[in-house]
């Protein structure tokens, strides 16, 4: 396995990981088979798989997607690169992502805003 930026899911059933391609997810077993959960372009046309295009592209304005777990392990939220800069008042960079959430049975993905990146998950907490 290929990966980088892995994320457990909380009940360490499922690893979620960025790589050149897109999002996938492993279900922690020694047989088990990664599945890739979102495809993403690059956004440099320049630059294809199977080079993860975060390491090659101008520093400028990219950061890869990392993937959060829902606490209930059934959505992953991420953000991706957007070529066409969004009119926000968000950060200089954050105007160039989207945020989205897949389900990580079905595969469907639901664009939650424009203008944000680096989403996460508040998991609740536990009491001792």
């Amino acid at each position: 396995m290929v990966g980088d930026f892995p994320v457990w899911s909380r009940d360490g059933q499922w690893l979620a990981y960025t790589w050149a391609d897109g999002i996938y997810i492993v279900q922690n077993s020694l047989k088990a088979e990664p599945r890739l959960l979102v495809h993403l372009e690059s956004p440099e046309p320049s630059i294809s798989v199977p080079v993860p295009v975060y390491e090659y592209y101008p520093a400028k304005e990219y950061y890869p997607p990392i993937a959060s777990w829902s606490p209930d392990g059934q959505w992953l939220v991420y953000h991706a690169h957007n070529t066409n800069p969004v009119d926000t008042h968000a950060g200089s960079w954050a105007k160039y992502y989207s945020i989205f959430k897949v389900n990580v049975n079905i595969g469907e993905v639901t664009k939650l805003l424009d203008g944000g990146y680096s989403p996460f998950w508040r998991w609740p907490v536990e009491e001792p």
